[in-house]
């Protein structure tokens, strides 16, 4: 382990991003490496950008030219044994004339000893992981509270319809087949009336009434099961004129509306 570590620690930085770069992308087209590395179908997905960015950015330092530093200009040497302390003292300015007086020279015969400079080697940073790319928005679903909301205005809508049809169905109808015959009885004399949103009431003068169903057709009535003639009839037509209800149609009959 320590081996590795000194391995990475002497290994450029920009050689480990390249190596990690191409590493990556090798990871977008396989399943397994060695059977011990497994890549799901969500880091395949990433793979190849967070894979060419590290490359990327391993080729532009590769690359990048490194400042040349400044060499110091080289001065002879003087043995430091043979300078005294008293020989190398700064001579005495007074105070009233300092500013006056040209700065002190170093002596002809004195330099001082050159020091060789060199740069720390700066150990190789880790390589730190890319922050994933923002996924791509996909396309926005329509949230079930909007789709709640939807449904129900068109249900509002609906209702609404259905009650104009209800409320222009409802009325009092009469059949007039037997005017001039002298068979006038209380069954052709019929009003029509509501029970609930969906359901009429189908009442003659003879007392005899059973339910009639709203459909999606405006031009059907469903009888209900109470009718007397529901075993061989099972609707009526609505009979419209210029947008009006003009006359019920049952068992053959024609029963014109009055009012």
């Amino acid at each position: 382990m320590e081996t590795i570590i000194k391995a990475i620690q002497t290994t450029p930085l920009p050689t480990i991003l390249i190596s990690a770069g191409v590493f990556i992308i090798i990871l977008a087209f396989v399943t397994k490496i060695g059977g011990v590395i497994e890549v799901s179908q969500e880091g395949k997905r990433w793979a190849i950008p967070v894979g060419l960015f590290l490359l990327f950015i391993g080729l532009a330092l590769n690359f990048s030219p490194s400042p040349k530093s400044s060499a110091a200009p080289k001065s002879s040497a003087v043995p430091t044994s043979s300078l005294s302390t008293s020989s190398i003292s700064p001579p005495f300015y007074p105070s009233s004339e300092s500013s006056r007086l040209p700065a002190p020279s170093a002596p002809p015969d004195f330099s001082p000893p050159s020091s060789s400079f060199s740069p720390p080697k700066s150990s190789p940073s880790t390589v730190s992981s890319a922050p994933p790319a923002s996924s791509p928005s996909s396309t926005s679903s329509p949230s079930p509270r909007s789709a709640q909301s939807s449904s129900s205005s068109v249900g509002a809508d609906r209702n609404i319809a259905n009650q104009l049809l209800m409320g222009e169905i409802l009325g009092i109808y009469e059949n007039r087949e037997y005017v001039g015959t002298g068979n006038k009885t209380a069954w052709r004399h019929v009003t029509i009336s509501k029970i609930n949103d969906t359901t009429l009431q189908w009442k003659n003068k003879a007392g005899v009434s059973w339910q009639l169903a709203m459909t999606p057709d405006k031009t059907t009535l469903k009888l209900g099961e109470d009718c007397p003639h529901y075993a061989t009839v099972k609707q009526l037509r609505v009979i419209w004129k210029d947008g009006r209800v003009a006359a019920l149609r049952f068992r053959g009959r024609l029963f014109e509306k009055s009012s």
